[in-house]
């Protein structure tokens, strides 16, 4: 049985702004070139638009992109954008 890591969304918790932490724009693509990964390849993975890839680099939220884009550089969700995940609950076992 996998190991699941569930993130709880900060976004609308009080007070809270971790923004600044988060990487920058210029950050995810230098670690997707390092990767050898492209926005497109990220695009087509999903089967949605290179448009909305770029979109989600730049600031818009969307989970299954964001869980995409830091698969492909080899990194947690959270560690990239932590404004928006707080520290994950292990899920032993779950499918």
């Amino acid at each position: 049985m996998g190991k699941h890591i569930t993130y709880t969304p900060l976004a609308h918790h009080k007070g809270h702004s971790n923004i600044m932490n988060d990487w920058t724009p210029k950050k995810i693509k230098s670690e997707l070139i390092l990767a050898e990964v492209s926005q497109a390849d990220i695009a087509r993975r999903l089967n949605i638009s290179r448009g909305r890839v770029a979109q989600v680099v730049a600031g818009a939220v969307s989970d299954p992109v964001r869980r995409a884009i830091a698969e492909a550089v080899g990194r947690d969700v959270a560690e990239i954008w932590p404004s928006y995940y707080a520290s994950g609950e292990l899920e032993v076992g779950a499918a």
